[in-house]
């Protein structure tokens, strides 16, 4: 059964905003959710748990911020699955190599996200740069509309590896 982990934020003056994270490692989620103190954060640890947060929170989920390389998937094909269902959806991706370095189907599928609300980070990064980075992209999107946020219809083409 996948799990999901909310960790909830202090309240402070104005809406929370709610950031999914998608991340195996738990010292570099510790570390996330530390310098990500203020925000509402869903994390979780496969494609499958994140694409199901997403369907639970899927309106209130203001950013995505994922691994590129997970055991069983990539952070970036959940990252296509989440933008196809929300089309102005800022992503954050985390990766330890440089592009360069990536698969032809992660450079394809980052290829396909565009550049519109879309930052990759090379790691290690320090905390004031993941913060600066979702404040920015954060204050740059446009306000909530009604959407509609399914991905079941994806799962069931089996698009998700690994779900």
């Amino acid at each position: 059964m996948p799990r999901t982990r909310v960790t909830a934020a202090p309240k402070e003056a104005g809406a929370i905003q709610t950031l999914l994270l998608l991340e195996e490692e738990p010292k570099l989620s510790g570390f996330l959710r530390r310098a990500l103190r203020g925000y509402l954060l869903v994390h979780a640890t496969t494609a499958e748990e994140a694409l199901l947060a997403f369907s639970n929170h899927a309106h209130h989920i203001d950013l995505l911020i994922a691994k590129v390389a997970l055991l069983k998937s990539s952070g970036i094909h959940v990252a296509s699955l989440l933008r196809f269902a929300v089309g102005d959806l800022p992503i954050i991706l985390m990766s330890a190599h440089p592009v360069s370095d990536w698969s032809d189907r992660d450079v394809s599928d980052l290829a396909r996200l565009g550049t519109e609300a879309v930052e990759v980070l090379q790691k290690p990064f320090d905390a004031d740069v993941i913060l600066g980075v979702v404040q920015r992209l954060l204050a740059a999107r446009r306000p909530k509309r009604h959407r509609s946020h399914s991905i079941v219809g994806a799962r069931a083409r089996g698009q998700v590896q690994g779900a």
